[in-house]
């Protein structure tokens, strides 16, 4: 409202939670292919690196765009339902025979249902984090049970590339000895990685080391980009690599709990003197002086971020964003009822949204650039690989 209005008290309520934004999805393409929608996916050569080896695009999460939720077998949350709606348990004879039953050969090495049981139960402990509560609710569980033969196809297809990953490495003699592989293993565990079982862990650090073998003779990242074609990445993108919307603000906090207040007046009366002092246009410094209890007092309420620097407005509550989309600098807003307070802010600057400057982002972009043309020359060098094996799967 203008300095000299202020709205009417409305009554004390809570915020909506923000959704969390998902998380981005993992397609690729080649560098001649992006388009718009490409920005902000993650940098991942298919059916190969872990989530922990990922590098995401520069860009805001909240433009990220949102995933298809991961498939997985629904027993993980017990008996599985048949058409017939009976039942039907893996009993131990049938898990043995899980362990020696072949998925897939690939140039005469197989791979047994058993190790695809192993990364297909990774999937279901990953998806179980990410749907969280949702995960056991009949709808998340109707999910799963419908993309349960994709994801392990997706699985699979993973497995086959790994293995025709190891094969060529054997054929060029960069497999990594045991010591190195057990040196690169302990690392992990020391990061603290989520792997366990020995025998995975093992697999996993050598994978490791090959890859970063074959990416450093196969798909190298280029030591030099052209201006040009930097330029031209961020004129193409400019609308991603922008700044958010930026307010700097003051504040009155007057909290609900009366606590260690001297003045055990309610926070709704308090307030009411708050208004009455806006609307007889006392200087906001002097209000704040004489009535905020938050943390930003002893420095006239000022909420920046050091120096005066204005504050990204998505860091602030739902609340406080949605009345600044309609205000103007002088402007106090107020009373918005926050978590535990009743508070008012005067507008000082408001800046809109704009693109960062080119020379802020450039080095980034040329990174950029080169981690994509790493992984268009590995997933050139993996597709040759696929197209001269022989493989064979088993439904």
């Amino acid at each position: 409202v203008p300095p000299a209005e202020v709205a009417p008290m409305p009554s004390p309520g809570t915020e909506d939670e923000q959704p969390i934004p998902p998380k981005p999805s993992c397609e690729h393409k080649p560098i001649s292919a992006l388009d718009d929608d490409d920005f902000g996916k993650e940098l991942i050569a298919p059916g190969v690196f872990d989530d922990t080896r990922n590098e995401k695009l520069l860009g805001d999460d909240n433009d990220a765009k949102a995933i298809e939720v991961a498939p997985v077998d629904p027993s993980m949350f017990g008996p599985e339902i048949d058409d017939n709606g009976e039942e039907s348990l893996l009993d131990q004879d049938e898990s043995v025979l899980l362990t020696h039953k072949i998925a897939a050969t690939v140039n005469g090495e197989k791979i047994t249902e058993g190790e695809l049981r192993v990364l297909l139960n990774g999937a279901v402990d990953e998806l179980k984090m990410r749907l969280g509560k949702a995960a056991f609710t009949p709808k998340g569980q109707a999910i799963i049970k419908r993309k349960k033969i994709e994801l392990r196809d997706k699985v699979l297809a993973t497995m086959i590339d790994r293995v025709l990953i190891m094969q060529a490495a054997g054929e060029e003699g960069i497999v990594p000895s045991a010591d190195e592989v057990y040196s690169h293993a302990e690392a992990i565990r020391a990061m603290g990685g989520l792997i366990t079982d020995n025998r995975q862990l093992i697999k996993q650090a050598k994978l490791d080391l090959v890859l970063n073998r074959v990416m450093d003779r196969h798909a190298p990242m280029p030591t030099d980009i052209a201006p040009a074609e930097v330029k031209a990445y961020y004129e193409k993108f400019s609308d991603r690599f922008m700044q958010p919307r930026r307010a700097r603000l003051r504040s009155v906090i007057i909290y609900l709990d009366r606590e260690g207040r001297q003045d055990q007046r309610s926070a709704i009366d308090i307030a009411k003197d708050v208004v009455e002092q806006i609307q007889h246009r006392i200087p906001f410094t002097e209000i704040v002086a004489k009535f905020s209890e938050g943390p930003a007092a002893a420095d006239g309420g000022l909420l920046d971020f050091g120096g005066g620097a204005p504050v990204p407005t998505v860091m602030l509550a739902g609340q406080v964003q949605k009345e600044l989309d309609n205000a103007k600098q002088g402007e106090i807003l107020g009373p918005i009822y926050l978590a535990g307070a009743v508070s008012f802010f005067q507008v000082e600057t408001l800046r809109p949204a704009e693109p960062r400057p080119f020379s802020e982002v450039s080095p980034q972009i040329a990174i950029i650039i080169r981690q994509l043309a790493a992984r268009d020359a590995f997933d050139r060098w993996l597709e040759t690989l696929r197209n001269r094996a022989e493989i064979s799967i088993n439904r």
